[in-house]
Formats: C-alpha cells, sequence, structure tokens
C-alpha cells in the first residue's frame, strides 16, 4: 500500500479513503450524571472492599462524557496490570485500554479519546470469569449508571448476560460474537431519544488485519 494514501490505526495500514468515513461527534458537555457515575462506582467499590487506587481508576475510566459509553467484560487483576499509577500509565500498561483509546481517537478523527469517553465494565471490580453473588450489583450499578446517563450510543463489547432484568435490553442473543445494532429508549419521560446499542466485538480483535472488520467493529460500515 503507498505510504501517501494510509495512514495506521493500531499500527494497521488504513487507506485515507476510510478514514473519511470517521467523523467528529456533536459536542457534549460534562453533566451532572458523570458526578453521580463517580459516587455510584465508589459505593459499589467500597461494597465489595476493593483498594482506592482500583475504585479510582473505575472512576476515571467512567468519567469521560455521557454521549458514547463503551462496556467492556471486566477489569485485568491488578497482579498483570498496575493500579497504582497515573491514569496515562493505567491506560498504557493495558493492551485493551490502549486499543479502546487508540480506535476512539480515528473514528473521531482525534476529537475524543479515552478521556472524554466513557468505558465501564459489565463486572466492575470483578477481575475473576466465574460468577459470583457480586455479579447482581455490578449488573445493577450498571444499569443505574446507564439510566442516569443516558447515551446516544452504547458500545458492548462482551457477550455476557446480564443479571439484571433492564440490561436485557441491551443484551444480542447469541454466545458467539457477532455485529448487531438495534435501538433502545432509556428515558421514561420521552419517547422519541433513542439509543443505539452496536454490539461488537473485544477490542483485542482490533489488531486483525481485515480493514473492513475492524470498521463494522466500531458500527461504521466501511
Amino acid at each position: 500500500m503507498d505510504a501517501h494514501n494510509h495512514q495506521t490505526c493500531l499500527g494497521i495500514p488504513v487507506p485515507l479513503s476510510v478514514k473519511a468515513l470517521a467523523k467528529a461527534p456533536p459536542i457534549c458537555l460534562p453533566s451532572r450524571a458523570d458526578c453521580e457515575t463517580i459516587e455510584i462506582l465508589e459505593n459499589l467499590g467500597n461494597q465489595f472492599n476493593r483498594p482506592k487506587d482500583e475504585i479510582k481508576q473505575a472512576q476515571n475510566l467512567a468519567a469521560g462524557l455521557s454521549d458514547i459509553v463503551i462496556i467492556l467484560e471486566r477489569p485485568r487483576d491488578r497482579y498483570y496490570h498496575p493500579y497504582n499509577v497515573g491514569f496515562d500509565e493505567f491506560v498504557k500498561t493495558c493492551p485493551t485500554l490502549q486499543a479502546v483509546d487508540e480506535l476512539i481517537r480515528f473514528a473521531t478523527r482525534g476529537a475524543r479519546s479515552i478521556h472524554t469517553t466513557t468505558v465501564l465494565d459489565a463486572f466492575s471490580y470483578q477481575p475473576d470469569k466465574k460468577v459470583t453473588k457480586q455479579d447482581q450489583k455490578c449488573h445493577e450499578a450498571l444499569a443505574r449508571i446507564l439510566k442516569i446517563k443516558t447515551p446516544k450510543v452504547i458500545i458492548r463489547c462482551h457477550r455476557d448476560e446480564y443479571k439484571d432484568e433492564w440490561l436485557k435490553c441491551i443484551e444480542q442473543k447469541g454466545e458467539d460474537y457477532k455485529l448487531g445494532r438495534k435501538e433502545i429508549i432509556i428515558a421514561e419521560d420521552t419517547t422519541t431519544a433513542t439509543t443505539v446499542v452496536l454490539q461488537t466485538f473485544h477490542p483485542s480483535c482490533a489488531s486483525i488485519t481485515d480493514v473492513s472488520l475492524r470498521g463494522r467493529f466500531w458500527g461504521t460500515e466501511m
């Protein structure tokens, strides 16, 4: 590929014609919902007796603007991922968060980053992949956050079922990862404002060489 006709994303050449499809999102200002999210995660972390640095990093990830919400599966264990560092270093030392940040920057033409986009875990403070009694509380907290943030777009990067009944509305049925799109209404006081829910792959799949698939990863046909 001619170097003058492409740029890279995650180290993979991307044609400039693909870059032209990406658009900067409308301006979104911080809201009370962003502050309430911080409180919800703090309370949840304290209930689970999590260290303060884990709570702080979860809050840092969730402190972004409310219009776009990315839902990952769960955080990494602190044995593999240091939490007692600054947020920039926290992102750099996690391949998943690095991929999320670079893909956000690419998809928004540099207008946004992981610093200004809400990133949540479906299983907050639960690094181990096993069913626990705490799953219910995790999903109840996630539901509360989505209801108060009322995002325009939810990007769901995992396939697990939710224990909270309301969250069932954003699930995409099926055991295998597959791309999907649906629209839901979150705000109970309106029948017109809809939220687009995109079912995508885990960010680790962004390293694949199929450019068109990486485009659909973020709900953009390329």
